[in-house]
């Protein structure tokens, strides 16, 4: 009988997002570069040995994390055939996902991860490209890395004004200017 690898387990999973938690909490309090894991073991009560069992580094067990983020705002989304009648509700539910996590936009904010999320959404939506051209509506288009990073890079552009702005306008405002940058061209045509 193959035994099942640790990490598939209850406790195994449940035992990585209290790694997880730990680092989040820590990143509450102190900047991410100055959070070690040896600290991150000393408060959890486990060796450092278990800790790489789970990551390689601290930056894998971030990165862990940003993805899981980034894949719940996602998944969060109504289940609904994505056209232009649907991309209001969509927006306003992926918005309202981002309002709920607005402490973790304070982390990423505070100690300059805004860079490691584009990347990590990215990825994201390069691995889900059926998704980017769902939520643009335009299924002629290739989604190659261009408009893929385009697209990222306007989803939080518009999330982290919105967040440091300290959310003044509602998440239908701020879902209607979100559905304007998408749908304006980027460059006119001269003629």
């Amino acid at each position: 009988m193959t035994q099942i690898p640790p990490h598939n387990t209850e406790a195994a999973v449940s035992r990585q997002l209290k790694i997880e938690e730990c680092l989040l909490q820590n990143m509450a309090q102190l900047p991410y570069d100055r959070i070690s894991v040896a600290d991150l073991c000393r408060q959890m009560g486990i060796s450092r040995r278990l800790y790489y069992t789970y990551f390689p580094d601290k930056d894998a067990c971030l990165i862990s994390i940003i993805d899981r983020v980034v894949r719940e705002s996602i998944e969060s989304l109504p289940d609904v055939p994505i056209n232009s009648d649907s991309m209001f509700s969509v927006t306003v539910a992926y918005l309202s996902y981002w309002r709920e996590h607005a402490d973790f936009l304070d982390l990423v904010v505070r100690n300059n991860l805004k860079a490691l999320i584009v990347e990590r959404s990215f990825l994201y939506f390069k691995n889900h490209e059926h998704n980017v051209l769902n939520l643009l509506n335009t299924p002629q288009f290739k989604a190659d890395d261009s408009i893929l990073w385009l697209y990222v890079a306007i989803r939080y552009v518009v999330l982290w004004q919105w967040h440091e702005n300290q959310y003044a306008l509602s998440v239908e405002e701020m879902a209607a200017k979100y559905l304007r940058m998408l749908k304006q061209p980027i460059i006119q045509d001269p003629a």
